[in-house]
């Protein structure tokens, strides 16, 4: 993904997610595009193992934040 991409994919989340539209999910997303953004080294292993796990625990937070995170992995590989 190029660079702006990014802000305009990011951005757009920011507004979203300001305006009350489900704002762990966005929250997710955008860490989701940075890690596609900036690579690996964005997250350490650990980090993106409970973001992506967190789409099957019970905390409704974790799972809008994990299935925004994985969406923007998909999205942007």
């Amino acid at each position: 993904m190029d660079e702006k991409t990014f802000k305009i994919k990011f951005l757009r989340a920011e507004l979203l997610s300001g305006i009350g539209s489900a704002p762990d999910y966005w929250e997710g997303y955008k860490l989701g595009l940075k890690r596609a953004f900036y690579g690996e080294t964005f997250v350490c292993e650990e980090e993106e193992k409970r973001w992506l796990i967190g789409v099957e625990g019970d905390n409704m937070k974790d799972q809008e934040r994990g299935r925004g995170y994985r969406r923007a992995l998909k999205e942007n590989p």
